[in-house]
């Protein structure tokens, strides 16, 4: 299973550049540290109390991933603070000007199993105008188009750029690929479920 996050990505823009489905992100609070612990522990924000940065910074969210399930390599969990590698010689989080650590890692994995999260998108969103995000949403979907991934998914989408307002900018039009579900929780019951058979 290859599971390749893209943070901050919003389908109202990304479906420009990649060929991608609406997700509704229907979990709450709409922020990268509990969304993607969501995401990768397959349970709700209601039971791993991850409602932002301040509970993770320092440490891993102590929670039960899916990468504890299995023979994973993890690259730059957003929910893991400082960033959490495994298998990898690189930890390059926010992939800022060089793409090629990220790739590397990808590419040097030997594991049944990736997981791995860019984003580029959401640290150019919150930071930059709209005009310079667009260029990242490039950048990234052809980074993506390299891999032969399973599942493509972000945890949000964005309303507003440059602002730094945090959850406020986000939007609840999230992308994702290779997986037949229409809103995030489905996504997390999945992972849930995907984490039982490997037991």
């Amino acid at each position: 299973m290859i599971i390749i996050g893209v943070d901050g990505a919003d389908y109202n823009i990304a479906k420009n550049y990649f060929d991608v489905e609406l997700l509704e992100v229907d979990l709450d609070p709409k922020n990268t540290a509990t969304i993607w612990t969501s995401y990768f522990s397959g349970m709700m924000p209601s039971e791993h109390k991850v409602f932002g940065w301040k509970s993770v910074i320092g440490s891993p969210a102590e929670v039960d991933f899916i990468w504890n399930h299995g023979d994973w390599t993890v690259f730059a969990a957003p929910v893991c603070m400082p960033p959490l590698c495994i298998n990898c010689s690189t930890s390059d989080y926010h992939l800022k000007t060089d793409e090629n650590s990220w790739i590397n890692c990808y590419e040097s994995h030997n594991t049944d199993h990736f997981a791995g999260v860019i984003r580029a998108i959401d640290t150019a969103s919150h930071s930059r105008p709209r005009e310079e995000a667009l260029k990242w949403y490039e950048k990234v979907f052809e980074i993506v188009g390299e891999i032969k991934w399973d599942v493509l998914i972000s945890d949000h989408g964005f309303k507003n750029f440059n602002l730094r307002k945090g959850n406020e900018d986000h939007s609840e039009h999230g992308i994702i690929k290779g997986i037949d579900v229409n809103k995030a929780s489905e996504f997390v019951k999945k992972i849930k479920t995907m984490m039982k058979t490997m037991e």
